[in-house]
């Protein structure tokens, strides 16, 4: 007689049914190791030593444990050299546990380190003059790294007074033959704060004002005299509205005008 298949789904569950009641009577007075059931199925050996048992008897053992982060490495992320005297850096950090804590420091002759400049995973410098950036790094495992690396900049007078004249083989004398140049603010474009860079080499008034792209007259930022040097000039960006804008230096005999984009 042929089976259907609704029987024989019938006498495997049956089948499924005795099969339980067996082992559990099998285990049933077996205090030292009382099994686990999934699926009407025990969970572990044939020699009692159950996975249930084995994992109850070690909780606190797993609840203590820790993987450990391994051996951490660090270096940081950002410009091996400076066009404009601004650049950001970003912290790289391979194995140790989290959280991490961290330690910026500039160095001008690469021994002798200020204080610390910053402590998040980013860092922000402004500066006309080579450096060395190290950063350290402490997992929270108690390691301990740190990655140096040396900073060129590369932004001088001399390029600010060829952004002017577009000769950048200006000398020191033809330089010096310019009593008032621009530099390119920087970053640009921007989000929230913008440098413009400016030399003077004759003590004179000047004025750095801000236009939109029409030419409407937007605001002063500078007005006032300048002894010779280099200087820099911080603009917040964060009031305006996205778009072009263009910044202008007047001085005696001078006016150059340049483009910034803020961009939020």
């Amino acid at each position: 007689m042929v089976k259907t298949l609704y029987v024989i789904q019938e006498e495997v569950a049956r089948s499924k049914d005795v099969f339980i009641r067996e082992h559990k009577k099998k285990y049933k007075d077996d205090k030292r190791f009382p099994p686990a059931w999934k699926n009407g199925k025990v969970i572990g050996t044939t020699n009692q030593e159950h996975n249930a048992r084995w994992i109850g008897e070690r909780t606190n053992q797993v609840s203590q444990f820790r993987t450990g982060g391994g051996t951490m490495s660090v270096y940081y992320d950002g410009p091996y050299e400076l066009t404009y005297p601004y650049g950001t850096w970003e912290a790289v950090v391979q194995c140790g546990d989290a959280p991490y804590s961290y330690d910026w420091r500039v160095s001008y002759d690469g021994f002798n380190y200020g204080g610390v400049l910053g402590t998040g995973e980013t860092f922000g410098h402004h500066t006309f003059e080579n450096f060395y950036l190290r950063l350290t790094v402490t997992s929270d495992d108690g390691q301990l790294r740190s990655f140096t690396r040396y900073i060129p900049v590369l932004y001088s007078p001399y390029r600010i007074a060829a952004s002017q004249t577009g000769d950048i083989n200006l000398l020191s004398d033809e330089l010096n033959s310019l009593d008032l140049s621009l530099g390119e603010a920087y970053p640009n474009p921007t989000t929230n704060r913008i440098y413009i860079p400016f030399t003077v080499n004759q003590r004179q008034a000047i004025k750095i004002e801000l236009f939109d792209f029409n030419g409407k007259h937007l605001k002063t930022l500078v007005d006032a005299d300048y002894e010779k040097g280099i200087h820099e000039f911080s603009l917040n960006t964060t009031k305006f509205k996205s778009g072009l804008y263009m910044y202008q230096l007047t001085g005696k005999d001078f006016t150059s005008t340049k483009k910034i984009i803020i961009n939020k």
